[in-house]
């Protein structure tokens, strides 16, 4: 990619210098980057990363309008779209969803799981958590009760994941 530098600081640079909208962000900022092997320090404008990430995102949310128009939704989505992952917190990206989309768009945030530690409450993790509480969802419409007995409002997140690992081990 552009800044010629290691996933993990591509993302440490997005989640600590990305805006998904280049005209809000100073042509002045600056940030230093180690590219790969032993190059030598980059200093990268801000607003270049902005720029970057703006036109991905545009990219993306006129494709997912491309398949809402193709799957036959287009019109009928009154309450609007929901953005979920850790990108969807990045200043200006609801702006971006919302105008490509032409659409209302809020971000998605774990809810309603007791015993979830606060990191777990990121919208980075709303999509693993919905995950979960749907698998929790589909066993008690399956069986009509949890295995421990428990109403599936006074789940623990903690015990939800140990007994979906434990199905996964061989018995």
């Amino acid at each position: 990619h552009w800044m010629h530098v290691p996933f993990d600081e591509a993302e440490m640079v997005k989640i600590q210098y990305g805006h998904a909208q280049h005209r809000a962000v100073s042509m002045t900022e600056t940030f230093v980057v180690q590219p790969f092997g032993e190059g030598m320090p980059t200093e990268v404008q801000r607003q270049e990363l902005a720029e970057v990430i703006e036109y991905r995102a545009i990219e993306l949310f006129e494709f997912v309008q491309r398949e809402i128009k193709r799957s036959g939704y287009h019109g009928l989505l009154r309450a609007g779209a929901v953005i979920t992952g850790g990108s969807s917190q990045l200043p200006g990206i609801r702006e971006i969803a919302q105008a490509t989309l032409g659409l209302p768009v809020r971000m998605a945030k774990p809810e309603r799981m007791t015993g979830m530690a606060d990191a777990l409450r990121s919208p980075a993790y709303s999509t693993s958590v919905g995950l979960l509480g749907l698998g929790l969802e589909m066993d008690v419409a399956e069986s009509g009760s949890l295995p421990n007995g428990q109403s599936p409002s006074g789940i623990k997140l903690g015990n939800l994941l140990g007994g979906f690992f434990r199905r996964l081990l061989p018995e």
